[in-house]
């Protein structure tokens, strides 16, 4: 029965080089971060009392994102997103005729919302913190 030659390390070296020569051109990682809008500061949003008027909302938070009907009142929003995301991809190549490739992809999105709830008079109501 015929004996297999043990690896020599000169070989193993060789092997390993050749491999790490065609990782680069094959495998691909991936790091982001995104935030969309800005988040009210909480120590404005603190400073917020139910029954006081829009005025005061508008000058602690600035511009609302969005504004809707609520019965006599209205709903004012103040919306921001936060996500991060990692991946990689690997990219086998088949000769001339192609390549096989495999991705991965885990992301985590957190989306927020600040909702003043207002009343006929413009008074507020209710503060509604949203995705802490």
């Amino acid at each position: 029965m015929p004996r297999s030659s043990p690896l020599r390390p000169a070989r193993v070296a060789g092997l390993a080089a050749a491999a790490l020569a065609l990782l680069p051109a094959c495998v691909t990682f991936s790091l982001s971060q995104h935030r969309l809008f800005q988040e009210p500061p909480p120590d404005r949003v603190e400073r917020l009392e139910v029954g006081g008027e829009l005025a005061e909302a508008l000058e602690l938070l600035g511009a609302p994102a969005l504004v809707a009907e609520d019965g006599d009142g209205a709903i004012l929003t103040w919306s921001w997103d936060d996500g991060d995301a990692m991946g990689f991809n690997v990219q086998l190549p088949l000769g001339d005729s192609g390549s096989v490739s495999f991705n991965w992809l885990d992301t985590e999105t957190l989306a927020h919302r600040l909702r003043l709830r207002y009343d006929s008079d413009w008074r507020l109501v209710q503060v509604i913190e949203e995705g802490e």
